[in-house]
């Protein structure tokens, strides 16, 4: 007896568009099987549950507000002089991380930048090693001018070497004026 099967012939083109669509299919669950592995880890990065449970402020906290806008919140950092001001979130490095993007929607205005480069408006994401020092580079979206909303974009290609806590932060650097930040997403690279 011959267990052999004769191969695969679609005679009809109803059973070749079947055929093509459970192909289809298939590749959605494949790519959306991926997307699950490339989840944001921001907890309430655009805001709409305040900062409060989420967010640590670092600096004067009458300078961080939650706006609303045509429905949507934001945070508002807002220094009268140039300070430091900031809000943070701290997520363990993942060990199958290679990298990773950092996206968040930011306005500047009436900026006053410090006498440093890095006295202004600024979207942090740096890495600490375990005993919390800084490793890597100083991984930074620095904003050199008032603008309206403007979606900035940041990747890390690799992870550096001792690396065992990301910090995000959203932060004015002795500046001055108001910084809206909104739409924080991190997504690691595995």
């Amino acid at each position: 007896m011959n267990s052999r099967l004769p191969p695969m012939r679609f005679h009809s083109p109803l059973l070749r568009l079947s055929a093509v669509s459970f192909l289809g299919v298939l590749l959605l669950a494949a790519s959306s099987a991926f997307a699950e592995d490339a989840k944001n880890i921001v907890k309430n990065g655009d805001f709409e549950t305040g900062i409060e449970a989420d967010w640590k402020i670092v600096g004067d906290s009458r300078m961080v507000t939650v706006e609303s806008e045509d429905g949507n919140k934001f945070v508002r950092i807002q220094p009268k002089d140039p300070a430091y001001c900031l809000i943070l979130q701290r997520f363990p490095v993942g060990e199958d991380w290679s990298g990773l993007q950092v996206t968040a929607r930011v306005r500047v205005r009436d900026l006053q930048k410090g006498p440093e480069s890095h006295n202004t408006a600024t979207l942090l994401y740096v890495f600490e090693d375990s005993a919390g020092q800084h490793v890597g580079e100083w991984n930074q979206l620095m904003i050199a001018k008032d603008q309206d909303w403007t979606e900035m974009v940041g990747d890390v290609k690799e992870i550096p070497a001792g690396a065992t806590t990301l910090v995000v932060q959203c932060a004015m650097m002795n500046a001055a004026g108001a910084a809206d930040f909104d739409n924080v997403v991190v997504t690691p690279s595995k």
